[in-house]
């Protein structure tokens, strides 16, 4: 894979590469590696709720604080792109839901944005909320999807392997495990997409169960 590609080039280059060079390299390998990381957590964190094998664990949860914690995860995959990551969450909101479930479906939310957004895009969160619910969206000016490719994200048995802007590898399994997440607290995912201008993807939690 690329991340081997790149260690190769700083192992058998005979000359060291200079600064700037060697920071890019970095960055990538970094890169790389986070992604494989997010790919093995999503596939074992998907193979138990096939199995009913997640326990979920309801708390509070502050949201603003939660999507402050999945941007500095995945800081560096937005800064390599130099999408900027925008937290319009209000302060003070907050609802009962597993904390685990949540920060999986947003960093992967999240993660996808920014992986389907072009250099110098932005990816937005934010939320509203009232008694018995709370909206959550995740908002990008990327690439967006058709209605087919839309459906077909949703739908695991028709997961199809995509890649992002910059070629970022993936087996699209991110939103089916979102949706699945979701479900098991109680909520629900919707996409709103446009071919060449975007998504938003809405989350939606009970505030209490």
């Amino acid at each position: 894979g690329s991340m081997c590609s790149l260690l190769h080039y700083v192992i058998d280059e005979p000359q060291r590469p200079n600064a700037q060079e060697s920071g890019y390299i970095l960055s990538e390998i970094l890169q790389a590696g986070e992604n494989v990381n997010l790919l093995l957590y999503n596939l074992m964190e998907w193979g138990k709720a096939q199995q009913a094998d997640i326990k979920l664990r309801p708390q509070a949860i502050g949201l603003r604080v939660c999507v402050e914690g999945i941007f500095a995860l995945l800081s560096s995959q937005a800064a390599t792109k130099s999408v900027r990551l925008i937290d319009d969450v209000e302060p003070g909101l907050s609802l009962i839901a597993d904390a685990d479930s949540l920060q999986t479906i947003l960093r992967n939310l999240v993660s996808n944005a920014v992986k389907f957004t072009a250099p110098g895009g932005r990816v937005a969160v934010k939320a509203e909320g009232d008694v018995d619910r709370v909206l959550i969206f995740v908002a990008d000016n990327g690439v967006g999807m058709d209605q087919a490719t839309l459906k077909a994200a949703l739908d695991s048995s028709t997961r199809l392997p995509n890649r992002g802007t910059k070629g970022e590898k993936g087996i699209g399994l991110g939103l089916i495990l979102c949706k699945d997440l979701a479900e098991m607290n109680g909520g629900s995912i919707h996409i709103e997409s446009e071919t060449g201008k975007g998504t938003v993807v809405t989350l939606e939690l009970a505030v209490r169960r």
